[in-house]
């Protein structure tokens, strides 16, 4: 099956989904948006360990497993444990907060994260300004707009799909200047872009606003996206205590947790391979620009997004490469076309990605100077303001 007829038949292949390819095609998976140089191999002993020295854990009713994840998730976020709600990963806490919140006043900045975009249609879109290029500057100027004129704003940071970040005082600064407005911020990937970035990591903690709503997962980071592990956090404590009654009892498994604790616990392989990865990130960006000059978005994570009215023609002609990237598509609402590439983390891989970058027909290398929307916008509501113009743009 080609990545036409993926599309064809409706299915939107996700990163790391290699389902609609025949198999063997792909040699080489750079859709996928966790950490490829993971799994810790502190969290292959423990999982061994566990399933060597404590069997009767599969038997088990796991009463202590969220418990112990919390624990070992607070010491690395330096955050009491009891402020964490523990779920099957950030997928979750979406589910949870759209449905919490479908009768609320929510704001969204796209583009955004394919789960996020599903789970939150109802909210008011705030895409790029029109003829306009998407930025930190510009995201964060959109992002004060929503926080004026909502009671819940909603974005990722770094963002999915761009990659772009805002600094943590930015975002600080906003939440002190509307506190009538909750912001919600799905920190996935802020390990890719340093240790200790999290709002919920602030130095002081009683300068912790109250208005802040934090997802994280053990997924990306770590390479551990094949276990369900994730955290809310906020100092809200009506809105954790919802959200908690929300997922079910004994969400995480006992041997999912003693992995997980095994690699919040490996800091120095987290901090070596992530600065790995940046640096091999940055490489990418170099190879990609040769090619797609502008149309390439610059970011500080471990992978770049390309701007391209073609995605899925570039994804066929990389997977006749056997390389796999993820493609969006851009006339879904909240969304802009293009790919997103992962880092390769070795010579060889990149050997394989620019020969076939090199042989990119003429007719999809992308036209320099262009603009690229972010998808259709919607329009929602606001209760606490008129609707700002550009949401309505």
């Amino acid at each position: 099956m080609t990545v036409h007829e993926n599309l064809d038949h409706g299915k939107e292949r996700q990163g790391g989904d290699l389902t609609g390819y025949q198999a063997g095609r792909i040699s080489l998976d750079l859709s996928e948006c966790a950490n490829r140089l993971g799994p810790p191999p502190s969290t292959l002993r423990a999982v061994m360990s566990q399933l060597t020295h404590n069997p009767g854990a599969l038997r088990s009713t796991p009463y202590q497993a969220v418990d112990d994840y919390a624990q070992a998730y607070a010491r690395h976020l330096g955050v009491p444990w009891h402020e964490l709600v523990c779920g099957r990963g950030v997928s979750e806490f979406l589910l949870v907060l759209s449905d919490l919140l479908s009768a609320e006043d929510v704001g969204l900045l796209t583009p955004e994260y394919t789960e996020t975009l599903r789970r939150f249609a109802f909210a008011t879109f705030y895409p790029p300004d029109a003829g306009r290029p998407d930025s930190t500057e510009h995201r964060l100027e959109r992002l004060r707009r929503a926080m004026q004129a909502h009671r819940y704003v909603l974005i990722s940071n770094p963002n999915n799909p761009l990659g772009h970040y805002i600094a943590r005082e930015d975002l600080l600064a906003a939440c002190r200047a509307f506190p009538r407005c909750s912001l919600i911020v799905d920190e996935s990937y802020i390990e890719f872009v340093g240790p200790d970035l999290s709002l919920a990591t602030h130095p002081a903690p009683a300068s912790r606003p109250r208005n802040v709503v934090i997802l994280q997962s053990t997924g990306k980071a770590w390479g551990l996206a094949g276990t369900r592990g994730g955290i809310l956090w906020t100092r809200d404590s009506d809105l954790a205590h919802r959200a908690e009654l929300r997922i079910p009892s004994w969400p995480l498994s006992a041997n999912d947790v003693a992995g997980l604790k095994a690699a919040l616990a490996d800091t120095t392989w987290l901090h070596r391979t992530l600065h790995h990865i940046r640096r091999q990130a940055t490489q990418l960006e170099d190879l990609l620009r040769h090619r797609f000059g502008g149309a390439v978005v610059t970011s500080q994570i471990h992978y770049r997004f390309v701007h391209h009215e073609q995605p899925a023609a570039v994804a066929e002609h990389l997977a006749e490469h056997a390389i796999a990237v993820r493609t969006f598509d851009g006339t879904e609402r909240g969304r802009t076309s293009g790919l997103r590439v992962s880092a390769p983390t070795n010579t060889d891989e990149y050997g394989q990605l620019e020969r076939a970058l090199a042989s990119l027909p003429s007719s999809l290398v992308p036209h320099p100077g262009r603009v690229y929307p972010a998808g259709t916008p919607y329009l929602g509501k606001a209760a606490l303001a008129p609707l700002p113009q550009t949401a309505a743009t």
